[in-house]
């Protein structure tokens, strides 16, 4: 599911500086190490460059942390947070909110795909928008290479 929000609702200042405008993404984690790879990929890639990824592995134990490591050793905006046993997703949520650095907060799980534009439209969106704390976007559902939903 695709959520955004501001974690700072208070009206910015007319001179924004770069944490004004930092979006992190939630990402907590599982045992992912096989879809892992196609969603850091797809945040990677994203038009809109100033975020941070804030990965909370939740005690997986198949190859995850040794992929999350290498991702992090490429791209510094990539925060890893481990729990040595699965404590479930909502504490993971609780723990990698309070680590999030950004007053923005973009949700995604290890099965989810961003298309290359979606913190650039959500971020523009928000600013043209000051009124709105959350925002929503459209999902499309898929199984292999298959749509499911459009």
């Amino acid at each position: 599911m695709d959520c955004w929000m501001n974690i700072n609702p208070a009206p910015l200042e007319n001179q924004k500086s770069e944490v004004d405008e930092l979006i992190s993404i939630l990402l907590p984690i599982y045992n992912s190490q096989e879809i892992l790879p196609e969603c850091l990929d797809s945040i990677l890639g994203q038009t809109y460059r100033n975020f941070e990824v804030v990965v909370v592995d939740d005690g997986s134990t198949d190859g995850t942390p040794a992929l999350l490591t290498s991702y992090a050793k490429k791209d510094s905006r990539i925060k890893i947070f481990c729990f040595t046993e699965n404590r479930g997703i909502v504490e993971a949520l609780n723990y990698g909110l309070d680590q999030c650095r950004g007053n923005w907060i973009a949700r995604m799980d290890a099965d989810d795909i961003m298309m290359p534009e979606r913190l650039a439209v959500q971020f523009a969106y928000m600013m043209k928008h000051p009124n709105i704390d959350l925002l929503g976007a459209q999902v499309r559902i898929f199984r292999g290479d298959k749509a499911l939903t459009e």
